[in-house]
């Protein structure tokens, strides 16, 4: 079996912590406190202290440290990269697990028979190795690998002292006194007995199980406070035999302005709102919004000027196999064919709305409606 060993690099660091100490102590002198007394204590001067690191691990690991916040990360997608055997390995840690890689088999034959990527790529387990960059000031990072040597210190062996050893951050991880993370991001018993979405003033709070998958976008995309069932999971890491087509919860708080734009970018026709991934939060969402008020909501609905453009004519181009849009091409019967593709939602059951009271028109002469069909002759 063909495995991709993890690592951890260190691609830049900021550190602006001794001088923005100094600005805020003019009177001052350095031996007065030595600057290595204050490295030691939890203080938000620490956060100052900024990595960018690059890493391959497992899927798994990667949606732990994406539960991090403050955190800014950018990942590999099996949405995008090639479905062979050079991209699709286990990370090595899973290398007794001939179960998960006969799975990666299985997947990439489906794919080749003509099954959708986006269906196939459930197969996909958390065991697999994946490749992503993120940027985390040092408090968060400290609190992390306590964490991990607390809840798995097996685990803090291999993927700990790589993050140590990038930063040559040993002396800086015994002497701090940063606290574990996991008890700020684990779900508790109250936040699961929760249903769904609820608001508080201008902040709502959400619970849900979601598709692995589904969870892996949703820490991607919404940087907010995040909790997820991993982290339940850590102790017994390397037993984990999920898969992204499985369930995992998650418990999140935003404040509305943030989650309504988050809502109406994931209800944008070129992204997947089947119900077993992001249907059910917009459905939730729109549940008592006004044909009108769905128009308005749309990102590129009322006249709006299309932020996705680019990617949503390219369906037109046929260089992207994805349904064109509606909208643009001015195709009523477009949403007939999505419903085909994602099922029956409230949020198809909205564009169906926008349809019939003649918001989105039925023009044949649209040039792009044109453009697509010419290019299929």
């Amino acid at each position: 079996m063909e495995t991709y060993d993890p690592y951890v690099a260190c691609l830049a660091m900021m550190d602006e912590r001794r001088e923005a100490w100094n600005t805020s102590r003019p009177d001052f002198k350095e031996g007065d406190l030595p600057f290595e007394e204050v490295e030691r204590m939890d203080l938000s001067l620490n956060s100052m202290r900024v990595y960018t690191f690059e890493i391959r691990s497992s899927v798994l690991f990667r949606d732990l440290i994406f539960s991090l916040r403050p955190i800014q990360g950018w990942a590999q997608s099996t949405r995008s990269a090639p479905l062979n055997r050079e991209t699709l390995r286990l990370s090595s840690e899973f290398a007794h697990n001939e179960e998960d890689d006969a799975k990666i088999d299985e997947m990439i034959a489906r794919f080749e028979a003509g099954e959708p990527r986006d269906k196939v790529r459930g197969l996909l387990t958390l065991s697999v190795s994946t490749i992503y960059t993120i940027t985390l000031d040092h408090r968060v990072l400290m609190g992390f690998l306590k964490s991990l040597l607390e809840l798995n210190p097996i685990l803090f062996e291999m993927y700990g002292q790589m993050f140590l050893a990038a930063i040559d951050g040993y002396d800086a991880f015994n002497t701090s006194t940063v606290q574990p993370i996991h008890p700020f991001v684990q779900i508790t018993p109250e936040e699961s007995r929760a249903e769904r979405t609820e608001q508080v003033g201008s902040m709502i709070f959400g619970y849900y199980n979601m598709k692995c998958a589904m969870a892996a976008q949703f820490l991607r995309q919404h940087y907010s406070k995040v909790k997820i069932g991993y982290w339940d999971m850590v102790p017994n890491y390397f037993s984990c035999d999920m898969s992204q087509s499985d369930q995992i919860p998650v418990a999140y708080y935003v404040d509305k302005m943030s989650y309504h734009r988050l809502m109406s970018m994931r209800a944008h026709w070129a992204l997947d709102w089947s119900m077993d991934m992001w249907g059910g939060l917009i459905s939730d969402y729109i549940n008592g919004m006004t044909t009108e008020q769905f128009w308005d909501f749309l990102p590129n609905g009322n006249g709006k000027r299309d932020p996705y453009w680019a990617d949503v004519y390219n369906r037109v181009l046929r260089k992207d196999p994805g349904i064109p849009c509606p909208i643009m091409c001015e195709w009523p019967a477009m949403i007939d064919e999505k419903e085909k593709e994602v099922g029956d939602s409230l949020v198809i059951r909205k564009y169906r709305d926008l349809a019939t009271q003649g918001l989105i028109k039925d023009n044949p002469d649209n040039e792009h409606r044109k453009l697509y069909l010419s290019l299929g002759e």
